[in-house]
C-alpha cells in the first residue's frame, strides 16, 4: 500500500530541483500532465503482490490487473520476468482512472489481509497457552481495573483494527496485577495448565456480616421449629376433639343426680 501511495502521489520536487535536474525523459514529461499517474518502480508492485498473496487462488482480481498492466500472459509468467531482472527500469503510465481502479484493488486486498491476520491473532491471544496458571475469582472479580473500550474491536477499520488490537494486547501483557484470596477449587486441564480459583479472604466487616446472618438464620430455624411443633399438637388435639366432646355429653348424660330435702314435722323427707 505505502510503494503503490509513494508511486502514485510523489512528493513534489522544489522548484530549486526542477531547473537543476532539467529532466528530458518522455516518460517524465508525460507525467508532467496532471491526468496521468507514473508507476516508476512497478516491478516493486508485483514482487510485493506476490509475496503477499503466495497462493495461486488469492488477489485474483489484483493479479489480472497488473498482468493486463505489464501485457504479459499470465501471472506466473509475470513473476519469473520481474524476479529475473526484465522489468527493472520499467515504467507503467496510468490514467486516473486506471490508478483509481488500481488503488481500491489494493486497499481492498490489504483489508482482507489485515482482518485475516486480525482474526487468527485474536483466536491466538483467546485461546490458553498450554502449561502456566489460570487464576480466576469464583466471585466474578477483575483482577486489573482497565476500563471495557468503548468502540468493539470489529467496528474499526483493517488498519486501525490491527493497530487497535496491538494496543489492547501491549496493554494487557505489560498491566500489573495483584490475586489473593483462599484457594477454593484448583485443577489441571488437558494442555497443562494449571486453573486455580480464588475466593475473596473475609474482611472485619465481612465476618460481622456473616456472625449476624448465621444468628438470624439459626434464630429462624428456632422459630420454624416451634411452629412446626405447635402445628403438629394442635391438629392431634383437633383430631380428638370431636371425639372427646361427645364423650363428655355421654357421660353427662348417663350420670344420675340425687337431691334429697330435709325432713319437716308436717312431712316426711322426699327424694326426687
Amino acid at each position: 500500500m505505502s510503494a503503490v501511495k509513494q508511486q502514485l502521489h510523489p512528493p513534489m520536487p522544489s522548484l530549486q530541483t526542477r531547473s537543476d535536474t532539467n529532466t528530458t525523459l518522455p516518460s517524465a514529461v508525460t507525467v508532467e500532465k496532471p491526468e496521468m499517474a507514473l508507476l516508476k518502480n512497478f516491478a516493486d508492485i508485483v514482487l510485493k503482490t506476490g509475496t503477499l498473496c503466495e497462493k495461486t487462488s488469492d488477489c485474483i482480481r489484483l493479479k489480472n490487473a497488473l498482468v493486463n498492466l505489464c501485457n504479459t500472459n499470465d501471472w506466473a509468467s509475470l513473476v519469473i520476468s520481474t524476479r529475473s531482472g526484465a522489468l527493472s527500469g520499467v515504467n507503467v503510465l496510468l490514467r486516473p482512472v486506471s490508478a483509481n481502479a488500481l488503488k481500491k484493488l489494493i486497499n481492498i486486498v490489504i483489508s482482507s489481509f489485515v482482518y485475516r491476520e486480525t482474526h487468527k491473532a485474536t483466536e491466538i491471544l483467546s485461546n490458553l497457552v498450554p502449561g502456566g496458571f489460570l487464576i480466576i475469582s469464583d466471585e466474578g472479580k477483575q483482577w486489573v481495573d482497565h476500563p471495557a473500550p468503548s468502540v468493539s474491536l470489529f467496528e474499526y477499520s483493517a488498519l486501525e483494527q490491527w493497530r487497535e488490537l496491538q494496543r489492547l494486547s501491549n496493554q494487557l501483557l505489560n498491566t500489573p496485577f495483584k490475586a489473593e484470596g483462599i484457594v477454593s477449587h484448583i485443577f489441571l486441564d488437558t494442555n497443562g495448565t494449571c486453573h486455580i480459583t480464588l475466593h475473596n479472604e473475609p474482611g472485619m466487616i465481612t465476618l460481622i456480616r456473616y456472625l449476624g446472618t448465621s444468628l438470624l438464620l439459626f434464630v429462624l430455624i428456632i422459630f420454624l421449629l416451634t411452629n412446626s411443633w405447635l402445628c403438629i399438637s394442635r391438629a392431634r388435639k383437633n383430631r380428638h376433639r370431636m371425639k372427646d366432646i361427645q364423650h363428655y355429653y355421654a357421660a353427662v348424660q348417663s350420670e344420675k343426680f340425687v337431691t334429697c330435702s330435709p325432713p319437716t314435722s308436717h312431712s316426711p323427707s322426699s327424694c326426687c
